[in-house]
């Protein structure tokens, strides 16, 4: 089937194999190399399906699907179309879907072949399928496909639809015979998966009731009397006018994806008529306490996870914080609009972004181990998304959540920098434990403090000249401040540390700088001087340029004011930094970014091709 594809389509699907663990699911022999067993599929929701067919981002187009007419395919499903889902564990938690689907009006045609990739908690990453639509990745045979894992999966879940093997699937529908009308069933879609969700094969036959009478209003004042002088909050009296006053209102769990907010209304209007909806909007603009904990407990797998990028779509991230408040409002930078609108077509990946994806987990490791013995009962944990419902246009990353009896809870950024990964950052002698650590105590601590808190400090070693000549460059964010390391305030990490601070509402953040050689550890403690000079400026910034941009996609629209469209871009590369060092040029025209820095690409010296293109034009020719 691959060597059939030719051009983007070819070079796509190349993508999505790798996306499978280089394994194509085509090659893959059903009831062989898969398993019908129900026990392997992933937890697919419909909250999981609307979110792919709909909300997420076509490679062809660049804009969200919107396959509304996919979710319509359950009548596939119910019809008998789809025929032995199975599946395939790969590499981490993902699973590769397998099934065969009718055509529409051609039954008696070889059924279409789908595959999905599905991570295990339901979301999913990717699709394909043989039909004509297939390789826009959202077709009626891919809905359908879902459809039949949700409608599985939930009455595998169920406890009373697991007495008889496969009695959830509809029989497969080969062939449509000739019959007589009165052996044809004329069930509709709907009424046959309102049978299917009922999970009950026999007939439902109606049943005579006996009328009750309708209680009097003095029976129904007695109910509700005796319900309110019992113990707890009954909840009848919560469906009662006058009586519901001791329940709280009911708090909405999902955080609001703000890109869909986009209207078809808004995209006539003026770019000071789209203020005004976004200041309206604003001022209504709620994250509670439950979409926070929802937020950050579904998203700790982060950038692998689908909805850690559905709740960043729209919100100033902590990373994004310094490129915020140094862009016009007026004029803002379309590269960053783009990446903070649409967070996952700026998905880049780079030696650098690999070298610390790689070693991040070694560098926590490595910081633990040096301040674990410090601290009484310190513990640490990965984290997701965090929201903030004092902030709920901000949201912020964290690489882990800290506590400890003598410090409170604080927060981890840990940094791998590749160019300086070979670099001793104290110097080339050989550090003890407590070396190269910077700490400042919680003045709010319990008195009774921990091993590495009773000085006050933790100290380092004066930097040698290797440290002085890595403070030496512009753009690494140590400096020496008093003959010592420090995390430079002008700095985008510094940025980053206050926003996420700021966000999870803790009063300091470990910074961690680790290499192959050496690793430096600095306690940033909450500024609240710098927030309150950085949060005007990044509220102004999602009002005046971000909502519209959601609204109505002001500023990436092909209708943008020739002065938007025009405009010199004001960052580059994979990375969004400004025009610094050595940079090199790809040679396609319809490069995004055009110009990369050395340093991304792990180059040392220009390439000597007559023509280079970057990673990604590369992997489209």
């Amino acid at each position: 089937y691959f060597d059939e594809l030719v051009g983007p389509t070819r070079a796509r699907y190349a993508k999505k194999v790798e996306l499978c663990d280089g394994e194509d699911p085509y090659k893959l022999r059903v009831g062989v190399d898969t398993t019908s067993d129900a026990a392997f599929f992933p937890t697919v929701t419909h909250g999981d399906i609307v979110n792919y067919l709909v909300f997420s981002v076509s490679y062809v187009t660049l804009q969200e699907m919107k396959a509304f007419k996919s979710l319509e395919a359950h009548n596939y499903f119910t019809s008998g179309w789809v025929k032995g889902p199975s599946a395939r564990g790969i590499v981490g938690d993902n699973v590769i879907l397998l099934s065969e689907v009718n055509h529409s009006q051609r039954l008696r045609e070889t059924p279409a072949k789908v595959w999905i990739l599905a991570r295990g908690d339901g979301s999913v990453v990717t699709a394909h399928c043989t039909c004509m639509a297939g390789a826009g990745e959202a077709c009626s045979h891919v809905g359908a496909t879902l459809f039949a894992i949700e409608a599985i999966v939930r009455i595998r879940d169920s406890s009373t639809c697991t007495q008889k093997e496969n009695m959830w699937l509809p029989a497969y529908t080969q062939s449509v015979d000739y019959k007589r009308i009165r052996e044809i069933d004329f069930t509709s879609a709907r009424s046959k998966k309102n049978r299917l969700q009922s999970c009950r094969e026999e007939e439902i036959t109606a049943h005579t009731r006996q009328p009750i009478p309708e209680p009097s209003e003095d029976e129904l004042t007695k109910l509700y009397d005796i319900c309110s002088s019992a113990e707890g909050k009954p909840s009848l009296l919560l469906m009662i006018e006058g009586r519901n006053d001791v329940f709280p209102p009911p708090q909405a769990r999902e955080p609001s994806i703000l890109r869909g907010l986009f209207s078809e209304e808004a995209l006539s209007e003026t770019l000071d008529k789209l203020i005004e909806r976004a200041e309206a909007f604003f001022a209504d603009f709620v994250v509670n306490a439950a979409m926070v904990k929802f937020a950050e407990a579904t998203t700790r797998a982060q950038s692998k996870c689908t909805k850690w990028y559905t709740y960043r779509a729209g919100r100033i991230t902590a990373s994004t914080m310094k490129a915020v408040c140094s862009t016009s409002v007026e004029k803002p930078s379309l590269s960053l609009i783009k990446r903070i609108c649409y967070p996952e077509e700026h998905k880049f990946s780079t030696p650098a972004t690999r070298w610390g994806l790689d070693h991040e987990d070694e560098a926590v490791q490595c910081y633990v181990g040096r301040v674990k013995g410090a601290h009484a009962n310190f513990t640490h944990r990965r984290c997701g998304l965090y929201l903030s419902t004092q902030y709920p246009h901000v949201a912020a990353s964290p690489d882990a959540a800290l506590h400890c009896d003598c410090c409170g809870s604080g927060l981890l950024e840990v940094k791998c920098p590749y160019t300086q990964r070979e670099s001793a950052l104290h110097g080339p002698k050989k550090l003890d434990s407590g070396s190269g650590t910077a700490f400042n105590t919680n003045p709010s601590a319990p008195s009774a403090q921990c091993n590495g808190c009773k000085s006050g400090q933790v100290t380092c070693p004066p930097e040698d000249s290797a440290a002085q000549d890595l403070c030496a460059d512009p753009k690494f964010c140590l400096e020496r401040v008093d003959g010592r390391l420090s995390l430079k305030r002008d700095h985008m990490y510094f940025f980053q540390v206050q926003t996420q601070m700021a966000v999870c509402n803790v009063a300091y953040c470990d910074f961690v700088v680790w290499t192959l050689k050496d690793i430096h550890i600095e306690r940033v403690f909450r500024d609240e001087t710098f927030w309150s000079q950085v949060l005007p400026r990044g509220t102004r910034l999602f009002v005046s340029a971000i909502l519209p941009e959601l609204l109505s996609r002001y500023f990436t629209r092909s209708t943008a004011p020739e002065e938007e469209q025009g405009r010199e871009p004001s960052s580059f590369c994979f990375c969004r930094g400004p025009e610094s060092g050595k940079m090199v040029a790809c040679d396609a025209k319809d490069c995004k970014f055009k110009w990369f820095h050395f340093t991304c690409l792990g180059l040392t010296r220009a390439p000597k091709k007559k023509h280079w293109y970057c990673p990604d034009c590369e992997a489209a020719k």
